[in-house]
């Protein structure tokens, strides 16, 4: 089992300070690697971007990890409150890392992806056959462009809510496993058609279009198998695919552009961004990711 341990200055020093009971804000100072991987939250500069990262009680190292990406003009703090992933990582046993981009703008490049790809390399107490990658809208659409990219897997599966894509750059890619949700009424990225990305030339597909190719990308032999689940959800599932590189999308009915959470009697009032539905976002992903590590 192959284990990331290779960590960047600002990291080192967070995660002593994280040792020690405390909480950083960014690289003050180097310190030691620490020998164990303290539960808390600590913030640090990791290959050239800000990330919190979130190491549960309940972990045991070296454990899973979850790297969830914000939406646009966001940053990783918002996507943490929204998605609520370090809740499940504390239930679930895994790390979670929440980056934030420049400007709240994701880098749709070679060069993106290799930041993203650094910094994977670069998480210390993370299982590195377990680390998976998920995202929130424009957030979502940068974890399609890591798992389009042709550059050794760091990731084992992706997990997206609001905006995917596939192109023909996907090609040469490997084999990706798949969660995504959409809803059918969100009013910023169409369900039903293609969504036009400001400021540039690319027009993505559909999102069922986009799921159907990665299906076929993944040379998937079954599917899709369409079951319903609680009020409003739609689940289309390819398997039995190269890599085990299973592909699960979620279509939910009368769905806006937010994040879902499962819905339960006498629910709460939620926060911006969030929404009920038959599935939660936060918990089919983890479901999702559990069982895949990646291939080799």
């Amino acid at each position: 089992m192959r284990t990331l341990s290779i960590l960047t200055a600002g990291l080192i020093a967070a995660l002593a300070a994280g040792c020690s009971g405390g909480t950083t804000t960014g690289a003050e100072s180097a310190g030691s690697v620490p020998t164990e991987c303290a539960p808390g939250q600590t913030d640090a500069q990791v290959n050239g971007l800000p990330v919190r990262i979130v190491v549960p009680k309940s972990a045991t190292v070296p454990a899973p990890a979850v790297m969830v990406l914000h939406g646009g003009g966001e940053d990783g703090p918002k996507v943490q409150t929204q998605s609520e992933m370090d809740a499940q990582g504390e239930e679930s046993g895994f790390i979670t890392a929440y980056p934030s981009s420049p400007e709240g703008k994701w880098n749709y490049s070679p060069e993106g992806v290799a930041q993203l790809n650094g910094i994977a390399d670069s998480l210390n107490c993370v299982d590195g056959q377990r680390l998976y990658l998920a995202g929130f809208s424009r957030g979502s659409l940068m974890t399609t462009e890591v798992a389009c990219s042709s550059d050794p897997r760091r990731f084992a599966a992706f997990g997206g809510v609001s905006l995917t894509d596939y192109q023909s750059e996907c090609d040469a890619a490997p084999a990706a496993p798949w969660v995504y949700l959409h809803g059918t009424k969100d009013s910023v990225v169409s369900y039903r058609r293609p969504h036009d990305i400001v400021g540039t030339d690319w027009s993505t597909l559909p999102p069922r279009q986009s799921m159907l190719r990665w299906a076929e990308h993944n040379q998937c032999a079954t599917g899709p198998t369409v079951s319903r689940i609680g009020s409003n959800a739609v689940l289309r599932r390819w398997t039995d695919c190269q890599e085990q590189a299973d592909v699960d999308f979620y279509t939910l009915v009368g769905g806006d552009h937010q994040w879902p959470f499962e819905e339960r009697p006498n629910a709460p009032m939620l926060k911006y961004g969030q929404s009920w539905a038959g599935v939660g976002a936060t918990e089919v992903m983890w479901a999702f990711f559990e069982s895949r590590r990646l291939p080799g």
